[in-house]
């Protein structure tokens, strides 16, 4: 489970960092020819590459990724969306959102995962136009689907079979009348 919420923060800080950056000037000049395919296939490499090595079937064998590996890997991934750019009917709005992103990712460190004050002071500092990083969102959720929603969806696929409950089991559970009534609000918290 803390990997779970490790990759998610991760994640979730990345495209949270993607809907209010702004920085540099190498979002504007990131083509505008992109097929819609390969902007989606670029768009939801993050995800993908953080779920690449991961077994469910063993969460005790999971290593969670350092801040400094999660900044490099938003930094990789913004480099690759410049690369790929954006397809050329993206409306005008979205395409501002995705400029804002590349270039406020060059900012993003590994403090700022590591405290989410950091973070907020940092999208203060380089904040992007939220009505544009509402369109990008909406433009890739309309095209690419919700990579959040694929990845929890994917780790909740290769997670292993819970057993079932037995459904025989008693709903008014008696406690014998010597049984020391201290034990009942005396409940370790570690």
């Amino acid at each position: 489970m803390k990997l779970t919420r490790s990759l998610a923060a991760a994640a979730t800080a990345a495209l949270a960092f993607s809907l209010t950056a702004c920085g540099g000037d190498d979002g504007a000049s990131a083509p505008d020819s992109a097929s819609v395919e390969d902007f989606c296939d670029a768009y939801t490499s993050y995800i993908e590459d953080l779920l690449d090595d991961i077994d469910m079937s063993d969460p005790s064998a999971i290593e969670t990724p350092s801040a400094e590996e999660a900044v490099d890997g938003i930094k990789e991934w913004a480099d690759e969306l410049a690369e790929t750019g954006t397809p050329e009917d993206m409306p005008d709005e979205a395409r501002q959102g995705f400029e804002d992103f590349i270039d406020g990712a060059q900012e993003i460190t590994a403090d700022d995962l590591e405290d989410p004050s950091n973070l907020e002071a940092l999208e203060e500092e380089f904040g992007g136009d939220p009505e544009a990083a509402q369109a990008l969102t909406e433009y890739t959720n309309e095209n690419c689907g919700n990579p959040m929603e694929d990845m929890m969806g994917e780790m909740m696929e290769e997670m292993p079979d819970m057993p079932e409950m037995p459904s025989d089991l008693p709903s008014d559970l008696e406690l014998p009348s010597d049984f020391p009534s201290e034990l009942l609000t005396e409940v370790p918290t570690e």
